[in-house]
C-alpha cells in the first residue's frame, strides 16, 4: 500500500476516534447504564430541584434553594456548599434538609424488582393511585404514581412516567410520605454557623441593651461601654444559639399559654450574620413548666425548646468584660519583647523555632513564658475613675506581643497594691486588672528562664549520619 494511502487512512481513523470520543464523553458508562436500567426514576438525588408529595389527601412541596459558589480571595472558587431545601406548600419554612435529602436518595435509588404483565391499573390500585411523587431536575421532570401493596411482601406497585409498564418496587420510602406537613420543617432554629455570627444584641425585658461585636479573633462589647468581651461568656452564648433545636412546633392560632409566656419572657436576642442585611431575632419566653421547655419565637415560627439563653439575658453588663490580661492566644504570638530593670529581651518565631535575640533556644522555655502571659487573668477589674487612678507608679515590666498580621498589644505590670494584687494594664482597654501575685511570679520566672536558657547547639554538618 502506498504511503500516501496509509496517511489518508490514518487520518480517517483518527478523525473517527475523535468523533466517537466527543459524542460519548457525556454519556453514562456501561456500569452506569446497567445501574440505571434497574432504577424506577432517572435522576440522581443531587440533581433534584423540586419534589412534591401527594399522599393521604395532603400535598407537600419542596424547592431547592440556590447554592452560589463559595469563593476565597486567595484560592478562588472553593466549590458549592450543599443546597438547602425550602418547604413552600402547604406552608413556607426552611425544610429539614436531612429528611428531604434522605427521601430524595431513597427515590433516586429505587429499584424495579420486576414488571407486571397483563395487569391493568385498576387491578393494582393505580386507578386512581394512592399517591404521587412529582419530581424535577434542571433538564426534565416526571411523576411516580404509587398503587397497592404486593401481598406477603413489603413491595408496592408503581408507575413511572420515565419508563413503561407497571413496576414492583420496595415500599420502604412510604413511611416518609406519611409525615405530617409540619414535621418536614427544619428543627435547627438559627440557619447559620458560628463563623457567620458577626454581632449579637442582648435586649433584656426592661433592662440595658448589651451589644457584642466580632473583633479580630474574638468579640468585644460595643455597648453600653467599649471593652474586650469575656470569651468564656461569649463562646457558650454562640454555642447555645447554634445548637438551639425545636422540641415541638406551636402552630397558629397560638394558645393563650404561649402568648402569655412570650409576653412574660426575659427578653430577645438579635444576631447579625455575615452577608445578611436583616438580623435574626429570637424572642425568649417564659417556661412552659418549671425547669422545663420554654416558649420561643423566631420570626413567624413559634416553638418550644430547652435552652440556656436566659442566662445571657439576665447577666449583668459588667460581667461581659474580659478578665484576660492579653487578648492573644499563645499560638498566635510571632514575637515578644520584654523590658524591665534587668534590660530588654526579644523573642522571635522563626521556622517553628524561637530565637532569643537571634539565638535559638529550647522551644519549651519560650512556650512556657508565652503561656504564662496569655493565660493570665485578673481576680478583679477596676473601671471608670478607679481605673484612671491605677496604677500610681510606672510599670515594672512591659511586654509587647505581635502576631503574624502585625497586630501589636502592649502589656504592663506595676508595683503590687496594698492587698497584694498586682495592677496590670493592656493597650486599647480603659480598665485595670488586678492579677494574683502567684501568676505574676510565674511570668517573671518564665522571663528569667528565657534570658538564662542555653542556646540550642547547631547540628554538626561534618558528623557522619548514623548507620542504619
Amino acid at each position: 500500500m502506498k504511503p500516501k494511502t496509509l496517511l489518508v487512512l490514518a487520518l480517517l481513523v483518527g478523525g473517527l476516534a475523535a468523533f466517537i470520543a466527543f459524542y460519548e464523553r457525556d454519556l453514562p458508562s456501561s456500569d452506569e447504564r446497567r445501574e440505571r436500567a434497574g432504577r424506577a426514576l432517572p435522576f440522581d438525588a443531587g440533581d433534584l430541584t423540586r419534589l412534591e408529595i401527594e399522599w393521604e389527601g395532603r400535598r407537600v412541596r419542596f424547592e431547592r434553594e440556590a447554592a452560589p459558589a463559595k469563593e476565597s480571595a486567595a484560592t478562588g472558587v472553593l466549590g458549592s456548599p450543599p443546597a438547602a431545601w425550602r418547604l413552600v406548600e402547604p406552608m413556607a419554612a426552611r425544610a429539614d434538609r436531612g429528611a428531604v435529602d434522605r427521601l430524595a436518595g431513597d427515590l433516586a435509588r429505587l429499584e424495579v424488582e420486576r414488571t407486571l404483565e397483563g395487569a391493568s391499573r385498576g387491578d393494582v390500585g393505580l386507578e386512581p393511585p394512592r399517591g404521587r411523587v412529582r419530581w424535577a431536575t434542571a433538564e426534565r421532570e416526571g411523576v411516580l404514581e404509587i398503587g397497592g401493596e404486593v401481598p406477603a411482601s413489603s413491595n408496592v406497585v408503581a408507575a413511572s412516567s420515565s419508563r413503561p409498564g407497571l413496576l414492583v418496587v420496595a415500599g420502604t420510602f412510604l413511611a416518609e410520605l406519611g409525615k405530617a406537613p409540619g414535621e418536614w420543617r427544619a428543627r435547627e432554629v438559627l440557619d447559620a454557623t458560628r463563623d457567620q455570627i458577626e454581632r449579637i444584641t442582648l435586649a433584656p425585658a426592661g433592662g440595658e441593651r448589651i451589644v457584642l461585636v466580632e473583633r479580630g479573633t474574638g468579640f468585644a462589647v460595643e455597648a453600653p461601654y467599649s471593652d474586650l468581651a469575656e470569651r468564656g461568656g461569649v463562646d457558650p452564648l454562640i454555642s447555645d444559639l447554634v445548637a438551639l433545636r425545636v422540641a415541638s412546633f406551636v402552630d397558629p392560632p397560638l394558645p393563650a399559654e404561649a402568648e402569655a409566656a412570650l409576653a412574660a419572657g426575659p427578653g430577645r436576642i438579635e444576631v447579625g450574620l455575615e452577608g445578611r442585611d436583616a438580623p435574626f431575632v429570637l424572642e425568649v419566653g417564659a417556661e412552659a413548666e418549671p425547669g422545663g421547655e420554654r416558649f420561643l419565637r423566631a420570626g413567624e415560627l413559634v416553638f418550644r425548646a430547652r435552652t440556656n439563653l436566659v442566662e445571657a439575658l439576665t447577666k449583668d453588663a459588667d460581667a461581659w468584660r474580659s478578665t484576660a490580661w492579653s487578648s492573644f492566644d499563645s499560638f498566635r504570638v510571632e514575637s515578644l519583647r520584654a523590658a524591665d530593670a534587668a534590660g530588654e529581651t526579644a523573642l522571635v518565631r522563626a521556622s517553628g523555632d524561637w530565637l532569643r535575640d537571634g539565638v535559638k533556644i529550647p522551644y519549651t522555655v519560650a512556650g512556657d513564658l508565652l503561656y504564662a502571659v496569655t493565660s493570665a487573668k485578673g481576680e478583679r477589674l477596676v473601671t471608670g475613675a478607679g481605673a484612671a487612678a491605677l496604677p500610681a507608679a510606672s510599670p515594672e515590666l512591659t511586654i509587647t506581643l505581635v502576631d503574624g498580621n502585625g497586630v501589636e498589644e502592649v502589656l504592663t505590670l506595676h508595683p503590687p497594691a496594698a492587698d497584694g494584687l498586682v495592677p496590670a494594664r493592656v493597650s486599647g482597654r480603659d480598665v485595670a486588672l488586678l492579677l494574683p501575685a502567684a501568676k505574676v511570679e510565674e511570668i517573671r520566672e518564665g522571663l528569667e528562664a528565657v534570658r538564662t536558657a542555653e542556646p540550642v547547639p547547631a547540628p554538626d554538618a561534618t558528623a557522619e549520619p548514623p548507620t542504619p
